[in-house]
């Protein structure tokens, strides 16, 4: 149904296609599935912030604020989208801050 409205609306124009494409569950520590409705998630700002704070935390301290808040930005966002890309997207994983937040593999 959201293929069709989407064609209707106008947003989905031939050549183009759509195909749904699956992936694993994120588990909590608990091995158990995070679940939204429950509030178990964790928010995707609250994550970004996270890492970038770290980043920080590892950034020359000579560099210049600007220089070091544009690092700590581009290290702590790439670090989530390593650990993000470098996983099976099928299979299920455990989500821990250290695994998300881990500037080393």
């Amino acid at each position: 149904m959201v293929f069709q409205t989407a064609r209707e609306a106008g947003w989905l124009i031939e050549p183009a296609r759509a195909m749904h494409v699956g992936f694993g569950l994120v588990l909590g520590a608990n091995g158990k599935k995070l679940a939204s409705r429950a509030g178990e998630t964790i928010k995707l700002a609250d994550l970004l912030t996270e890492a970038v704070a770290r980043a920080d935390a590892l950034v020359n301290p000579e560099l210049d604020a600007g220089t070091r808040a544009e690092v700590a930005q581009a290290v702590g966002i790439g670090a989530i989208k390593y650990v993000d890309l470098s996983s099976d997207r099928g299979k299920d994983y455990v989500f821990t801050w250290a695994k998300m937040l881990s500037f080393r593999r």
